[in-house]
């Protein structure tokens, strides 16, 4: 009795039964692959979805107060904008304890950096 081997098999199949014989096992090893690249189409965006090149070149007609946060036509938001670079900066004064506070703040971190068991 001869023993079993696939080699043996595949001799005694003819060219039509190799063929089959290759093309389930390509089928059945190229599947999943296929099958993970059908998945990929579905994480496209929908196709009514506005693209970001063309949110990016439009125009905003709303605006956002730098004060408040509360929404601005353009034309009150050029005004707000006129009235803010007519404060001098100079004017803009702080508080002098606050300010003492702030330095004393300052110098107690440099003393932190300097002596790290204090």
């Amino acid at each position: 009795m001869v023993p079993y081997t696939r080699r043996s098999e595949m001799a005694r199949l003819g060219l039509g039964h190799k063929i089959i014989y290759l093309g389930t096992v390509f089928t059945f090893v190229s599947a999943p692959t296929l099958a993970c690249r059908s998945k990929l189409a579905e994480a496209l965006p929908p196709p009514d979805d506005v693209p970001e090149e063309v949110l990016r070149e439009e125009v905003i007609l709303q605006g956002r107060s730098p004060i408040d946060g509360s929404p601005l036509s353009p034309m009150e938001y050029a005004e707000l904008e006129l009235e803010l670079a007519e404060i001098p900066q100079d004017s803009v004064a702080v508080n002098p304890e606050i300010q003492s506070l702030v330095f004393q703040l300052k110098l107690l971190r440099l003393l932190k950096d300097i002596v790290p068991f204090w």
